[in-house]
């Protein structure tokens, strides 16, 4: 009894790895039978369409549902501007669910690269929308660094009401910055932050000098720091007519 048992058992498992094949050879799984007749986007979106979508994905949807290669699908969509991640997966018996995650740019990065509020770097798109980001310049190993210089400038200079617009972070470890209003502060490579700091401190009084402004600040200094000013600005005539 027992042998008979274990002969059946074994036919069973036989026909249902022999399914699949013999189903495939006789059309019981053909694009035609099990199409894909719906898309599910789900995300929220401000630069990638769900159009861009649906015209990615349109040639894996002729393999039907079945055949439809996911790791495919996830691939080709990773190739489209703006994408960060896709998940994808089958609904039956018709639908081809997917999950689009889109960047959140947060920086220029270099010429060619924007860099996103997660910490991933990835390709400046040809159509770019006007954006209000700060420059990066540096290597990819650097990120880090570079935005935690960047996250520190724009507190100490908040209070004089000025603006970082670029970081630079060179392959020799110089450090500089530029202010909205065109300013280069030069940190040069020892102790960038602590510099900055000592040099924040005197922003005021640095800021108050009547009739000149600074353009360019070099704290390379070990006990102070050099400033380059602008001319000074021709006080008005005792005689001239304001009116």
């Amino acid at each position: 009894m027992s042998e008979l048992l274990r002969a059946m058992t074994w036919v069973v498992a036989s026909l249902l790895l022999a399914l699949p094949v013999f189903a495939v050879l006789n059309g019981w799984l053909a694009t035609e039978q099990w199409p894909v007749r719906r898309l599910e986007i789900q995300g929220e979106f401000v630069h990638v369409s769900d159009a861009q979508i649906q015209e990615a994905v349109a040639p894996h949807l002729v393999k039907g549902f079945f055949a439809l290669p996911l790791d495919e699908v996830q691939i080709t969509l990773m190739t489209l501007p703006w994408v960060a991640d896709v998940q994808a997966s089958k609904r039956w018996p018709d639908t081809l669910v997917l999950r689009v995650i889109e960047h959140r740019a947060a920086a220029f990065w270099g010429e060619d690269q924007l860099l996103s509020d997660e910490g991933a770097l990835f390709e400046r798109p040809t159509a770019l929308p006007s954006m209000s980001m700060p420059q990066f310049y540096a290597q990819e190993r650097d990120i880090r660094s570079v935005v935690a210089m960047y996250t520190e400038a724009q507190r100490l200079f908040a209070p004089q009401q000025r603006v970082v617009t670029q970081v630079r972070h060179s392959g020799r470890g110089s450090w500089s910055l530029q202010l909205q209003d065109g300013v280069v502060v030069m940190l040069g490579r020892t102790e960038p932050l602590e510099r900055l700091r000592r040099f924040a401190r005197t922003l005021p009084e640095v800021d108050a000098v009547p009739g000149r402004r600074w353009l360019r600040a070099d704290l390379r200094y070990s006990n102070g720091f050099a400033l380059k000013w602008s001319a000074p600005e021709a006080p008005l005539s005792a005689g001239m007519d304001n009116t």
